[in-house]
């Protein structure tokens, strides 16, 4: 077996726990700190109903809960499914039917596109950070009463933890995929 994604983040957390991982305006996020939000939102992720191996997509702008978001997904063994917040209802639509993500993780500054996500896809499950739609649910405060320690999972090398719609040279949406291995590696020589 080669090195994981999830190998990567977990021996940046053993290694630099105290190094500063985060810096968003006012707040700061030690790689410890990282390492349990992460946890808990993993915890928390599967609490309202994910399970190994689904599709999450991910409706965030730049904040301090993008990458502990990330790294929760990969611990959970969550495919993770990022939408550019500057598409549109539709496009972020037909990405979620292709893909068949069935829940959305959405940023609070987004919670307006992310209900209306919902009207276009009814049976889409909706967790806010630190927001809430109707009928959804505030994923952060389900996450601060989570065990700060991660999972237990079994991860391969071949499972697919990232689909990334690309349009390439011919400006149509196409889905291309990172397994644990290939993302590792995008990591490693970067």
């Amino acid at each position: 077996m080669t090195t994981t994604y999830l190998d990567l983040i977990n021996r940046g957390a053993k290694h630099y726990p105290d190094r500063t991982a985060i810096v968003y305006e006012d707040q700061t996020f030690t790689f410890k700190d990282v390492d349990q939000l992460s946890s808990q939102l993993a915890h928390a992720l599967y609490a309202e109903g994910a399970n190994q191996g689904d599709r999450v997509a991910l409706l965030l702008n730049n904040g301090p809960y993008s990458v502990p978001l990330d790294f929760a997904c990969v611990k959970a063994g969550l495919n993770r499914v990022p939408l550019n917040a500057r598409l549109s209802v539709q496009e972020h639509a037909r990405m979620l039917k292709e893909t068949g993500a069935r829940r959305i993780v959405f940023g609070a500054d987004l919670a307006d596109h992310a209900e209306a996500l919902k009207q276009a896809l009814p049976g889409l499950k909706c967790h806010g950070l630190d927001s809430q739609i109707d009928g959804g649910d505030d994923l952060m405060a389900s996450a601060r009463s989570q065990p700060t320690s991660a999972p237990d999972i079994t991860v391969n090398d071949d499972d697919v933890i990232l689909t990334l719609f690309t349009s390439g040279t011919t400006g149509t949406l196409k889905a291309a995929q990172h397994t644990q291995a290939s993302y590792a590696g995008v990591c490693k020589t970067s």
